[in-house]
C-alpha cells in the first residue's frame, strides 16, 4: 500500500516539472489556492486538474517511478501498483499536482506583487 511516507520519500525525487502537466489543465486548482479559498474548494480543483492532467503525465511518471524503482528506491513499486489500481485517482498524482499547482500560485502571487509595485513606482512622462 501506497503510504504518505513512501510518497514523502518518492515526490522529491521525481522530476515532477519534466512531467509534462499542461499549465492550463493547473490554472484553475492554482487560482483557488492564490485565492486561499476553502481546503474543500482547493481539493475539488486538484482532483479536477489530476484528472485532466493524468493522460500527459501517467507516461512520464510511470518511466520516473520505473527508474526509482531500479536505484530501490522505497515506495517506487507500491507507486507503481497504486497507479496502475487507481490511475489519476492515485494520491501521489493529487500530491503532484498540488506541488505543480501551488508552484503556480506562489508565481500568480510574486507576479502580482510586482505589479502592485510597479504601479506605485512614479514614471517620468
Amino acid at each position: 500500500m501506497l503510504s504518505d511516507a513512501h510518497i514523502a520519500d518518492l515526490l522529491p525525487r521525481i522530476d515532477v516539472d519534466g512531467l509534462g502537466a499542461c499549465p492550463m489543465c493547473l490554472f484553475n486548482a492554482a487560482w483557488s489556492m492564490y485565492q486561499e479559498e476553502p481546503p474543500r474548494r482547493v481539493a475539488g480543483a486538484v482532483t479536477t486538474a489530476a484528472n485532466w492532467t493524468w493522460g500527459e503525465i501517467q507516461h512520464n511518471l510511470r518511466r520516473e517511478l520505473i527508474r526509482l524503482r531500479a536505484e530501490a528506491a522505497r515506495g517506487a513499486e507500491e507507486a507503481l501498483a497504486d497507479l496502475d489500481e487507481r490511475g489519476w485517482r492515485s494520491r501521489l498524482v493529487r500530491r503532484i499536482v498540488e506541488r505543480l499547482a501551488g508552484d503556480m500560485a506562489l508565481d500568480i502571487a510574486s507576479r502580482a506583487a510586482r505589479e502592485r509595485h510597479l504601479a506605485l513606482v512614479p514614471h517620468d512622462s
